[in-house]
């Protein structure tokens, strides 16, 4: 999930010249390049500890590599990156509602770029400078001058599955969930949190909330709200032809993958801001396409995953079947979603009950 809300200062774009702060972005750079290199090795293991090194120093020395922002800094960047599309794009990321708590503003700018992106003229799009080079690179996977030509660009994302995001939430409250009642400066973090998400909670609501907390049942009617706002953002997501997918096992890093040819893509860990960076590295974004596209195999589309949880709610997605040589209709938004909205709470209580 993304950091916890709080005020984060403006990323420092200062010149190497003039920014103290340069050496550290530097060292910023060389250790999630390292860490992004090691999963890459994990999944070809061919790749020997000497060529890693190799490749980190190569890679940190190359200006295509550059970091970007902190989270949640990073939603206009990355949404200035998406709107550039041609033909592609390939997510990876936690939740579909990424940023929408920490940055409301900034999450609407993210989810129109993805929107819009779905729902462009594929045929006008290539012919823009910017994506004539494309053409050719992408009509594979655009089925060009093919039977079943696409007439959009394609959007594919993939999201942990409802039952790992239930527990990464509770895993983020899970105090709130074990003692009665807030801490004084947890509720204001809550109203600070009500006051930028109007849409989801407003101000007499956040006060009964806070009253509530300290019960079980307060407890869960947060949580089924924070996660029936994401089966909203899904349902909005595939009305604008996204493709979504669920991961069987929970990812450590979220990325965005333009036209196979651009990568925007962020790591945090439990001691450090969220940091963002982009490549168009040419060895670094075949690593990158070849490890989505075997998640994507791997993943379950999301309406075989809903389809089996209306039948059993106890369903894992350990034992569904995966989505290779599947497509994921998304003519059945509104099924779909509905099993979304009507099944989480229930998914919620089964999770609390095993203390989750």
């Amino acid at each position: 999930m993304p950091a916890p809300e709080g005020s984060i200062s403006e990323t420092d774009r200062q010149s190497p010249e003039d920014s103290p702060k340069s050496w550290s972005h530097f060292f910023h750079v060389v250790e999630a390049l390292a860490l992004i290199l090691a999963i890459a090795a994990i999944y070809y293991e061919g790749l020997h500890a000497n060529e890693l090194l190799k490749e980190v120093g190569g890679l940190a020395a190359n200006m295509s590599t550059q970091y970007v922002a902190d989270f949640p800094n990073s939603l206009g960047p990355i949404s200035e990156e998406l709107n550039k599309v041609c033909g592609t794009i390939d997510a990876m990321v936690d939740v579909a509602g990424y940023g929408f708590y920490s940055e409301p503003g900034g999450f609407d700018k993210y989810y129109e770029a993805i929107a819009k992106s779905a729902s462009k003229d594929l045929k006008q799009r290539l012919e823009t400078p910017g994506c004539a080079n494309s053409k050719t690179d992408l009509s594979k996977e655009l089925k060009l001058g093919q039977p079943g030509e696409l007439k959009h660009p394609t959007v594919r994302m993939i999201f942990f599955s409802p039952d790992d995001r239930i527990l990464s939430v509770h895993q983020q409250l899970k105090d709130l969930g074990r003692r009665a009642g807030m801490h004084p400066d947890e509720v204001g973090v809550f109203k600070a949190f009500a006051e930028k998400n109007k849409s989801l909670i407003n101000r007499s609501e956040a006060d009964e909330m806070v009253k509530a907390m300290n019960t079980p049942a307060g407890y869960h009617a947060f949580r089924v709200l924070l996660q029936r706002q994401l089966c909203e953002i899904e349902k909005d997501l595939r009305s604008n032809e996204v493709e979504v997918r669920y991961a069987k096992d929970q990812f450590i890093t979220r990325w965005w993958l333009i036209d196979r040819k651009r990568a925007v893509f962020s790591f945090d860990h439990k001691a450090i801001t969220e940091s963002t960076f982009k490549s168009s590295d040419y060895q670094m974004l075949k690593n990158f396409n070849s490890i989505f596209d075997s998640w994507w195999r791997d993943s379950v589309p999301y309406s075989v995953y809903w389809d089996l949880k209306k039948k059993d709610h106890g369903a894992s997605i350990a034992d569904m079947p995966s989505g290779e040589d599947q497509d994921d209709p998304v003519d059945d938004v509104k099924g779909g979603s509905q099993s979304c909205i009507d099944i989480i709470p229930d998914l919620i209580s089964s999770a609390e009950k095993k203390g989750k």
